[in-house]
């Protein structure tokens, strides 16, 4: 299966190499949706291997879907944010079930398991719950 990253990144100059070589080498397409960065993340990016895009028209929820536009014929999209706060070297247990046929999409929890202090704030925490509630009761779907 094609396997595409999409990286939205404002300003990660210092992390965004980082997480580009702690990809795993199963990624066929690494895209960076530079959301209007004032320093060197697309370079760095594109020194990395990656595909980069630039975006002037701020907001996560715009690159995520600018990245999706820009991004080849594949079969599998992972997003993952251009901190390093996501773990690559753990996509293979989000990417089992969808290859697997067990799951249409997967998302990564940093509620689950060990959560570190500050991963979430209170009203990220509520919106999720609300959210997650509001699916199910809508659409009937678990999150």
């Amino acid at each position: 299966m094609k396997i595409t990253i999409i990286i939205p990144a404002l300003n990660e100059e210092k992390a965004i190499g980082q997480v580009i070589q702690r990809l795993p080498d199963y990624v066929d397409e690494i895209i960076i949706v530079d959301n209007g960065s004032t320093d060197q993340t697309s370079q760095i990016a594109r020194k990395a291997g990656a595909k980069t895009l630039y975006l002037a028209k701020a907001g996560y929820g715009r690159a995520c879907l600018a990245g999706v536009a820009g991004a080849g014929a594949c079969d599998i999209l992972v997003f993952l944010d251009a901190d390093g706060a996501d773990f690559p070297e753990q996509m293979d247990r989000l990417l089992q079930p969808i290859i697997e046929g067990e799951a249409d999409m997967v998302i990564g929890s940093r509620t689950l398991g060990q959560v570190e202090a500050g991963a979430l704030t209170l009203p990220q925490r509520v919106g999720n719950r609300l959210a997650c509630a509001l699916i199910g009761l809508f659409w009937g779907y678990a999150y």
